[in-house]
């Protein structure tokens, strides 16, 4: 079986795998985590008492497995979903969706068991649309919105409990050589994931706007590698919001910075020019 890699225009619906298409146990909510940072005024989307909470019921029945997929592999050069016989994961969009959202949002707890180069590597293939497409489920009219709100919002847990926790405070696009292997997906991540991308998709305002909160409290986030990733996703967006982006560039700059390389990054971010 041959990895499942992006192909051209929007992504076809994957067959169902072991868990079957009724996998999804969708209702009440769970908590996953403290979510203490504020939100963007302006772009609050999908409101307050959904900002760390789960669309599931419960925790989806193949996590577990979706968790080994990902990062249970030793750390190669060329990964190991790359290989002709690499192990595939077959499920719906909103599965995907889910289970996305699932991870984020428990990063902090469930990823810990792995190493830093295990979980730069397991991300790196979730969310580059180089390596696969499941990132693609978020974009899916066909998945509700609610949930692919959540699992767009999960993004900030994953910096907060994760990348703030094991990344070094070091900027990348500077390339300093003693970081965690982590600081690597921490910086690329809206680099290469499927949402740097969303004009001309359905529910494209609601879906910016959360883009947008989770970047505002990323920037935050009391971490120079943090802060650095949320100013080169901002950069990322400049082409298509260039007003949003300067606004918030504008407002970040206007306040105490105590690193000057980070502060000129972000003025370069404004104007889209990025590393």
């Amino acid at each position: 079986m041959q990895v499942r890699a992006r192909s051209a225009g929007r992504p076809q619906m994957r067959r169902a795998g072991n868990g079957g298409s009724d996998g999804l146990g969708l209702g009440t909510t769970l908590i996953v985590g403290d979510a203490t940072a504020p939100l963007e005024d302006v772009a609050n989307p999908i409101g307050p008492d959904m900002v760390g909470l789960s669309t599931a019921k419960s925790m989806h029945a193949r996590y577990e497995e979706w968790i080994s997929f990902l990062f249970d592999h030793p750390v190669t050069n060329p990964e190991w979903h790359w290989e002709g016989d690499a192990p595939t994961f077959d499920a719906l969009e909103e599965d995907y969706a889910v289970l996305i959202e699932q991870t984020f949002s428990h990063s902090g707890r469930d990823l810990t068991r792995f190493s830093d180069a295990q979980v730069n590597q397991g991300i790196n293939f979730l969310a580059s649309t180089a390596c696969s497409d499941y990132m693609f489920s978020l974009k899916d009219s066909k998945v509700p919105i609610e949930t692919r709100l959540s699992a767009i919002g999960s993004i900030f847990v994953l910096y907060r409990d994760c990348f703030q926790a094991r990344c070094t405070e070091t900027l990348s696009h500077l390339d300093h050589v003693e970081r965690s292997a982590l600081n690597s997906m921490c910086y690329m991540f809206w680099d290469i994931n499927a949402l740097g991308c969303l004009e001309g998709t359905d529910d494209e305002g609601r879906l910016a706007d959360c883009v947008f909160s989770v970047l505002a409290d990323t920037l935050r986030l009391p971490h120079l590698a943090c802060q650095e990733a949320a100013i080169h996703g901002y950069g990322e967006f400049s082409c298509f919001y260039p007003e949003r982006v300067e606004e918030a560039m504008d407002a970040f700059v206007a306040n105490e910075i105590p690193s000057a390389a980070l502060r000129a990054y972000a003025e370069n971010a404004r104007i889209g020019y990025i590393l």
